[in-house]
């Protein structure tokens, strides 16, 4: 799947639809045509939610993307929210406007406006109290394309709030906007420079394909990709990922290293990345990296979609070059466990605990819709046609990575967990144990 860029212009009193504009590619000339016939026989902006669209669920999903527009509008006519362009954001950040950015933290990271205060959709009913400003003043919500800031607003209209905007087109549309892809000139003295830092050449090129792997994978095989060439030499990686051209000029730039080069060449997203910056001297040490090295995420449940989210945001700051340590506690433990049983001696309450949880990660539940099992075996086939590892491969990478496992020895005594029982590999230790890990962090997560 690719995006589509969609642009629609309607007349908010009459509905009247006035024209519209699309970037993409197979498929975006349909848009258009399902647009320029409703414009021919008069139909209203908000008829657009209602059209009948052919579609296949392996394909597309049943709300067309000409649904959606309709559906945009629709709130937008009934007083919903009101909505900032990204020609505005410029003005807005010089203003101090107020932005409540609804990603992921490591969405967030890979750019955001100025002064945002990112909340995460997922937390934001239990986070309200923190968006400390009056219920009247103007708040600019975002998210990557416009979905989860809808979701945001209302529930920021359920709390009271009124003043309200979705920036349209999300973030996503806002780096498109702002982006300046550099030209051969620049791409030439900048690669000088290097030849006249690294003394060699940079006629070879280190290339690898990542098509059909998913989000965090492009940043991940371009950080492993990094770490085997020299300073000086370049890096080219060719993704099907849309959402890797927002992410790795933010991780270049974050860590120290050069995107010379940034194109599309039909579905394929190819950049070229030369290892270090002109303004670091000839030694792998002296690359730009955060005060704040260490990241740490506490993995205290047992379920299957949670252990893949701790996994995905630890490869994806191992990506980024934090020093990652995963400390597992309580039901967080069964994540480590072996399949089938260890030949260990317990007691009968031991046993009890044993017999109840699951066996290793691939017998995790999920957190919702487990259905008796069903649910963890319907998630693992999507993960397996999207291209996205299993639980037990991200574990494995997440370990090559250098990413820390710790099992918490105090949960393992009252459960009743034996260290035969738990992966190798792994290292064991209490609080203070983490507390270590935790020093010069930058990032930490309760999940």
């Amino acid at each position: 799947a690719t995006d589509i860029a969609m642009k629609l212009c309607f007349n908010p009193k009459t509905g009247e639809i006035l024209g519209a504009q699309a970037i993409g590619q197979e498929g975006t000339e349909k848009r258009i045509d399902v647009i320029a016939t409703a414009i021919k026989l008069k139909a209203k902006v908000t008829q657009l939610a209602d059209l009948e669209l052919s579609y296949a669920p392996p394909f597309s999903s049943a709300k067309d993307p000409t649904n959606i527009l309709g559906y945009i509008a629709e709130n937008i006519i009934n007083g919903h929210y009101q909505l900032a362009y990204v020609q505005q954001i410029a003005q807005l950040e010089e203003s101090n406007a107020y932005f409540l950015d609804v990603r992921t933290p490591f969405e967030f990271d890979t750019g955001h406006f100025k002064g945002a205060i990112n909340i995460d959709i997922d937390e934001l009913r239990d986070r309200i109290s923190e968006i400390k400003v009056a219920k009247d003043t103007p708040i600019y919500v975002n998210c990557q394309t416009g979905l989860r800031s809808y979701l945001a607003i209302m529930i920021l209209r359920s709390h009271g709030f009124k003043n309200l905007y979705n920036v349209s087109g999300g973030y996503s549309t806002y780096k498109a906007y702002i982006y300046q892809l550099n030209t051969s000139a620049k791409i030439e003295s900048v690669i000088n420079q290097y030849d006249d830092i690294s003394n060699k050449a940079t006629a070879n090129v280190y290339e690898i394909d990542v098509s059909g792997m998913q989000c965090p994978g492009p940043l991940l095989a371009t950080y492993k990709a990094i770490q085997t060439v020299k300073q000086g030499e370049k890096v080219k990686i060719i993704a099907t990922d849309a959402g890797y051209t927002n992410d790795v000029k933010n991780w270049c730039e974050t860590n120290g290293h050069t995107l010379v080069n940034l194109k599309i060449d039909q579905n394929k997203y190819i950049a070229e990345i030369i290892k270090g910056s002109k303004t670091v001297e000839n030694n792998a040490e002296s690359l730009i990296k955060s005060d704040q090295k260490n990241a740490t995420i506490v993995l205290f449940s047992g379920e299957l979609d949670k252990a893949i989210a701790a996994m995905i945001i630890a490869q994806g700051a191992a990506a980024q070059g934090k020093n990652v340590t995963i400390f597992f506690t309580f039901w967080g433990l069964n994540a480590l466990r072996k399949a089938g049983h260890a030949p260990v001696s317990k007691n009968f309450i031991e046993k009890m605990f044993g017999f109840m949880m699951p066996q290793g990660s691939k017998k995790l539940p999920l957190s919702n819709m487990n259905m008796l099992g069903m649910g963890p075996k319907m998630i693992k086939s999507l993960m397996k046609k999207k291209n996205v590892d299993q639980l037990e491969v991200m574990m494995a990478n997440a370990q090559e990575l250098g990413i820390k496992f710790i099992a918490c020895t105090m949960s393992m005594d009252l459960m009743g967990i034996k260290k035969e029982e738990l992966l190798d590999n792994i290292e064991y230790g209490g609080v203070g144990t983490y507390i270590a890990s935790n020093e010069n962090v930058g990032t930490t997560l309760f999940i």
